[in-house]
């Protein structure tokens, strides 16, 4: 039975997305595998490798949980080589903004009509990641002044992505949206 690699995000606009190609492409990019424009979305819920069945199942279960809620705003402004690890080592470079109350509960809201049982999540701050860090480079990142960006923004969400990994040989790594579920509270 095929497994399909799954995850929740929101969508960008792509006057975003193509500014934020833009600030990296003329600022810093030695040492990072960078996150093709086509793919930047802000992470929401990892799911990883699932059924058709197992698909079909989790977007009933998101769908009402989507429906329940209004459209929220996150704020973005820095980038920052994210997340750190116990030993300090970072992975990945993010964009990202101040704790979002809104996508916290939105968050843990999910994790519920999922029955993802571990603990909830008590702080989240939205994040859009640019690129992977190569292991060698990572050190220098973490003392370079060009990872600030000196652009803000603020992007409305009013619905939850469902969208799959596709790899080809062709084009690389590819996020397909496979289905959204607007935010229809009022």
């Amino acid at each position: 039975m095929e497994r399909r690699k799954i995850f929740f995000g929101f969508p960008i606009p792509e006057n975003v997305s193509k500014r934020l190609e833009e600030k990296m492409g003329s600022s810093i990019s030695e040492g990072l595998r960078m996150t093709k424009r086509r793919n930047l979305h802000i992470t929401v819920l990892p799911i990883g490798f699932r059924t058709d069945e197992d698909i079909v199942r989790i977007t009933e279960a998101i769908r009402t949980t989507c429906a329940s809620f209004e459209p929220f705003e996150l704020s973005f402004d820095r980038i920052a080589p994210l997340p750190e690890s116990g030993k300090g080592v970072r992975h990945f470079l993010w964009y990202t903004g101040p704790e979002s109350e809104e996508l916290l509960l939105f968050y843990n809201r999910l994790r519920e009509a999922l029955n993802i049982h571990d603990a909830p999540k008590k702080h989240f701050a939205p994040h859009i990641t640019l690129a992977r860090i190569d292991h060698e480079k990572r050190r220098s990142l973490q003392e370079k002044s060009a990872l600030e960006l000196s652009w803000s923004v603020v992007i409305s969400v009013s619905g939850l992505t469902l969208f799959e990994s596709v790899f080809t040989k062709e084009e690389g790594l590819r996020y397909e949206p496979l289905e959204t579920f607007p935010f229809e509270a009022v």
